[in-house]
């Protein structure tokens, strides 16, 4: 995997798995039937945005907790993907998650980490 930037710190994932979604409302009629109203922007575009879930497989207690600072920043932040794209994103509650991915000898814990990030 590609390397990546978060916030100007830069990292290697394991996995990057990306997520667009347009921007607007679902209608549901009394007939059951349904209906899309989609959002566009000044220029008559649709309006889409997207996410990205980045996971880490076995990494070290340094490397989690510089993920976990990004997690932890309360503004929008720069991120570049693993293709060279750039966007403006921010972390949202309960985006971080980290589970023992294994213990080595000495009872050194390695770390499997999710992080998960939305475009602002």
């Amino acid at each position: 995997m590609a390397s990546i930037s978060l916030h100007g710190g830069s990292f290697t994932p394991n996995d990057v798995q990306q997520t667009t979604a347009k921007i607007g409302k679902s209608l549901v009629y009394d007939n059951g039937g349904r209906d899309w109203m989609q959002r566009v922007d000044g220029l008559g575009q649709p309006i889409v945005k997207s996410q990205w879930e980045i996971s880490w497989k076995l990494v070290d207690s340094t490397l989690r907790s510089a993920i976990l600072a990004v997690f932890l920043l309360d503004t929008s932040f720069t991120f570049i993907d693993e293709h060279g794209d750039s966007y403006t994103v921010q972390c949202e509650d309960a985006g971080f998650k980290s589970q023992i991915g294994a213990v080595l000898m000495g009872a050194i814990l390695l770390y499997d980490i999710t992080l998960t990030i939305y475009e602002a």
